[in-house]
Parts: structure tokens; C-alpha cells; sequence
């Protein structure tokens, strides 16, 4: 078993590769203001409040059993059986030059791009690693964290070991907000288990990975994670950094229908707004529950989740052109805990080819991952009966899929539906 761990160990490296798959973002920093780390707000009686600072990239401290690190807000305590390993252990495993454990950590990753700051390492191979990854050295400092883990799947695949990843989910470790997805292997008949958290500050990734045996073994290492607070009298290869102050996680949002105010649809669940044009209509529940034969009872539930827990499917808002030639849909789906976007694409391709009986004929494009209103979604093309077109656009959180769907007889049209979602 510690051999097959330690194949996985390795599998860290992929965050030095994660950003790297990007393209180049130039446009799109040319349609995002810059960021901004500090500025000031002035209230109605002109007193001045100033934000705090951005904090700075630091290396973390190791001090008995306990690394922190400032920056990321993350105190890890080990068992006294665990060890940190060292500067030469630690390059050895993800190869990281030892030079730069010497560098001052802004200089060391603009130079490598990525920085592994501590690894934790069980007596049986299970471990914890901390790294961080420089986006600006990417050209990458617009990315989406959605977008920066669809990347770190495609550079798994080129490990060499097959890891079959579960959907990426709203998570917290030491009370900061994080997003996590857990993967398995089967390695040497095997199977190993590696759960990876990942945020975005500023232009820096904060990563961890923890490797374990089991699948339910990861209960037992988060409760050694605590909120960072500086370590008295540190004894550490880094140098103490200061108490840090780790803002409160954000409550998740419990799934539910969208709001209609004027020409604006706002679902805060999926994190949707639609402006549509003025001479556009929003359908009633009657009429949406008509256009896609829904029951009209599921248009007024108060529980959503229980009632896709009896039902396929349910409509939240329907909008058609004056013209009837392009109309926007969004619904939710029920999933289940690891069904990822492209499989749920492809059982709508099994629904949707089955209707050739009725005479409804659809063509298929490749399933690709597409920014959309502000989040990574994976989009489905199609055309129905050579003559009408469709985009399908995938996102999965936890156990619901949320499906927003353009329809035009125009292809070229899409860009314009795409811009009214924000």
C-alpha cells in the first residue's frame, strides 16, 4: 500500500499543469475591470472606510506538529506518528528544484509557476499537501475555478493512472470557502483515494490534496484542520507570520425558483440573471407548464429538492422572442452525488435520440466546457430536424443539474441569447 501511495503523491504535480491548459485570456481581460487591492468608500456623512489590504503571499510556518500559513488561513495539526517531510523528501515527490525552498516564495513562483509549501506523511503513506499556483504566470489570471479544475481533469489523464473524479462542490476547511472534488484509482489492483481542495485569491490557486486508503477516510484528516493562528516560539525552515483573520464560510444556497422583476430573471440558486429584450415575454407557469407539459403542481412547490426527488425534471422559467424564432429555457435536473456534466449530457442524448420514433430528429455536437454567464457550464449542440438549433448548457452542483437551453432557427444568433445572461 505505501508503494501505491506514493504513485498518487505524485498526482500533486498536476497543479503545476492546471493553469497551463488555458488559452490565452487577453480578451477576456479586456471585458473585466482590473482587480483592485485596495480602495476606500465614502459614506453619506464623508467619512473615509478603507478596506483592508490584500493579504501576501507567504510561506507557511512548522512549528512541533502544527504547519499554518497565513495566506491560505489553513492550520494543519498532524498525529505524533505523521512527520513533515523535508525540503529534499518534498522535492522528491512532486519534483520541485530545492533551490527554490531557498527563494523568497513570490520569486520562486513566478519562476516555476507553482509552490508546494509542506507535505504531511502518515506512517502507511497517507498524506496531506500544500501548494500554491501563480495564474499571472499562465496568463491565466481570468480563469473560473470550474474552468481551472476541467483542466487539472485533462492533465490527470496524461499520469499515466486512471483517476475517475466525482463532481466539483462547494466545501470549507478551516472555516475558508473552498471547492473540492475527491477522485479514486485503482493502482496495482488497489484502490486509492484523493480528495483535492481548491480556491482562488487574487491571482494565486490555493491547493491541498489528501491521499488516503479508504473512501470514508477522509472525515478523520479534515478534523486535523483548524483555523490558522500563529504558533508560539515557531521552529520552522519558513519564516512566523502573524495571526490571520479567516472570513466566516458562506452559507450554500438551498435550491429554488427564480425570481421575474420587469425584464430581469434571477435564479440566486444557480447563480443566473437574464436581462431579456424589451419586446420579449416571460411565460406564466400556465403557459410554460403547457410548452413543456409539466404538471402545473410542481410550479408551486416550496421544496424543490424533495419534489426532484419524485420528478425527472422541473421548469423554472421559459422566455420567447416577439417573433417566436428563439426562446431560452432553464430547468433542473436530478442527479446523484458524482454524476459529472458529461455523463448527465449523454443520458439526454439517449432521451432525445429515442424520439426519432415520434418523428423528432436531433444531430449532436461534442460536449465542451463553455464560460456562460459567469460560470464555467459544458455545452451540448444540436440540431433538431435540420432546421432548428440548440444549446444545451450543463452545470452539476452537488446532486441537481441545472440546464439552460437557447433555441433559434438562426445559428448565429447564439452570441446574442449568450449576452443576455449575466
Amino acid at each position: 500500500m505505501k508503494k501505491i501511495l506514493a504513485i498518487l503523491m505524485a498526482l500533486a504535480m498536476l497543479f503545476s499543469f492546471a493553469a497551463c491548459g488555458e488559452e490565452d485570456n487577453d480578451e477576456k481581460k479586456k471585458d473585466k475591470e482590473p482587480k483592485e487591492t485596495q480602495s476606500v468608500e465614502i459614506d453619506e456623512n464623508e467619512d473615509i472606510i478603507e478596506k483592508p489590504v490584500e493579504k501576501k503571499l507567504s510561506k507557511g510556518v512548522i512549528s512541533a506538529n502544527t504547519y499554518t500559513n497565513e495566506f491560505s488561513g489553513i492550520s494543519f495539526t498532524k498525529p505524533t506518528d505523521w512527520t513533515f517531510a523535508s525540503d529534499e523528501q518534498l522535492s522528491a515527490t512532486v519534483g520541485q528544484s530545492l533551490e527554490l525552498f531557498d527563494m523568497d516564495i513570490d520569486e520562486a513562483i513566478l519562476k516555476n509557476t507553482s509552490y508546494y509549501d509542506a507535505m504531511a506523511v502518515s506512517p502507511s503513506g497517507e498524506n496531506v499537501i500544500f501548494a500554491f499556483e501563480n495564474l499571472k504566470a499562465t496568463n491565466s489570471e481570468n480563469i473560473t475555478i470550474e474552468e481551472y479544475f476541467v483542466n487539472f481533469k485533462k492533465m490527470s489523464e496524461e499520469t499515466g493512472i486512471t483517476l475517475s473524479f466525482g463532481s466539483l462542490k462547494k466545501d470549507k476547511l478551516c472555516g475558508k470557502s473552498f471547492y473540492s472534488s475527491v477522485a479514486s484509482a485503482q493502482v496495482n489492483g488497489s484502490s486509492v483515494y484523493q480528495k483535492y481542495y481548491m480556491t482562488i485569491e487574487g491571482e494565486i490557486v490555493i491547493l491541498v490534496s489528501v491521499t488516503v486508503k479508504e473512501a470514508n477516510g477522509f472525515d478523520k484528516i479534515e478534523a486535523m484542520f483548524v483555523e490558522a493562528a500563529v504558533p508560539v516560539n515557531p521552529v520552522s525552515p519558513v519564516n512566523p507570520v502573524p495571526p490571520v483573520e479567516v472570513t466566516p464560510p458562506v452559507e450554500q444556497n438551498k435550491l429554488s425558483r427564480g425570481t421575474i422583476t420587469g425584464d430581469v430573471y434571477k435564479n440566486a440558486f444557480a447563480d443566473i440573471t437574464f436581462n431579456k429584450p424589451y419586446d420579449w415575454t416571460f411565460s406564466s407557469d400556465k403557459e410554460l407548464m403547457e410548452s413543456v407539459n409539466a404538471g402545473f403542481d410542481l410550479m408551486n412547490v416550496t421544496d424543490l429538492e424533495a419534489a426532484l426527488a419524485k420528478q425527472a425534471c422541473i421548469y423554472d422559467m421559459m422566455a420567447e422572442s416577439a417573433d417566436s424564432t428563439s426562446n431560452v429555457l432553464v430547468m433542473f435536473g436530478s442527479g446523484e452525488i458524482g454524476l459529472d456534466e458529461y455523463e448527465y449530457a449523454e443520458m439526454l442524448k439517449e432521451e432525445l435520440a429515442s424520439y426519432a420514433s415520434s418523428g423528432v430528429y436531433y444531430d449532436f455536437g461534442n460536449v465542451t466546457a463553455k464560460s456562460f454567464g459567469g460560470q464555467t457550464y459544458y455545452l451540448m449542440p444540436l440540431v433538431l430536424n435540420d432546421s432548428v438549433y440548440q444549446n444545451m448548457y450543463i452545470r452539476v452542483i452537488d446532486d441537481i443539474v441545472i440546464v439552460v437551453t437557447l433555441t433559434t432557427a438562426d445559428k448565429a444568433n447564439f452570441t446574442n441569447l449568450e449576452a443576455m445572461f449575466s
